[in-house]
């Protein structure tokens, strides 16, 4: 029938188990998943519990992140490939700047070696989801037919692009723009009313990542994943956004 004559379906602030998409019954098939994670053992945690949901549904499921947390992926039965960066001096930088732009702005004369880093992390993003475990010599080859990260992952959308295969992003923090709370890392007090300050917060983080971020961003694009460079101006911190990249949030209802 036509589709104003369709029933629709019920609004859920869940997302229903997806092993069979109701608009085409076709089971999903076997993927290799790659799920990026920058950030701390306690970041790395909650992933675990998802590789093995993934698992138990028949999919080959790889968790890239800092090599410090190796024995700790491996330990669950997942498999693992090293990210560049180390997990511990993150966090340091995190801390002395409050997490906030307004402390990474105090600290500039230290960002070198910060920029140095994510750089680095950026670019074993590529072989996180295409090559084999360097550390494994009797590792199987694999390329990403799915690709899940946490923000911090910063390079996550252009190597999705470069794949071109589908890219859910999930955080237990909230990152996209909403007027009921500013982003955590724009410095606003959190106990204020829904406003548009909170919701242009968004923006204006991931706007001032992406200018701090975009020389080393489009040489990676032109010289590693073979992408056009994003032009300035072209809001290129919003990607995840303008793409309507999923985003889910990993936090109870209570």
């Amino acid at each position: 029938g036509p589709m104003s004559a369709r029933t629709p379906r019920p609004a859920s602030r869940f997302v229903d188990d997806a092993t069979v998409v109701s608009a085409a019954p076709l089971e999903v098939p076997s993927l290799s998943v790659a799920i990026l994670i920058v950030g701390t053992h306690g970041d790395v945690l909650p992933f675990v519990s998802l590789a093995h949901a993934l698992q138990a549904k028949g999919h080959r499921v790889r968790i890239a992140t800092h090599a410090e947390h190796r024995k700790l992926v491996l330990s669950y039965g997942i498999e693992h490939y090293p990210l560049a960066g180390n997990p511990k001096l993150l966090s340091e930088w995190m801390v002395q700047t409050g997490g906030t732009l307004a402390g990474e702005m105090r600290y500039l004369h230290k960002s070198s070696a910060k920029l140095m880093m994510l750089d680095q992390i950026m670019r074993s993003l590529w072989p996180a989801v295409t090559a084999k475990d360097p550390f494994d010599f009797e590792a199987r080859p694999f390329t990403a037919d799915a690709i899940i990260a946490n923000p911090p992952a910063m390079g996550h959308v252009h190597v999705a692009e470069a794949l071109g295969c589908p890219l859910h992003m999930m955080f237990p923090q909230p990152w996209v723009p909403t007027r009921a709370f500013p982003h955590p890392m724009s410095g606003l007090p959190n106990d204020q009313p829904d406003s548009a300050a909170n919701f242009r917060s968004y923006q204006i983080f991931e706007e001032t990542i992406w200018l701090g971020n975009s020389g080393s961003i489009n040489t990676w694009r032109r010289q590693d994943l073979g992408l056009p460079v994003i032009q300035i101006g072209t809001l290129g911190g919003n990607l995840t956004e303008r793409f309507r990249v999923p985003f889910s949030f990993m936090w109870s209802p209570s």
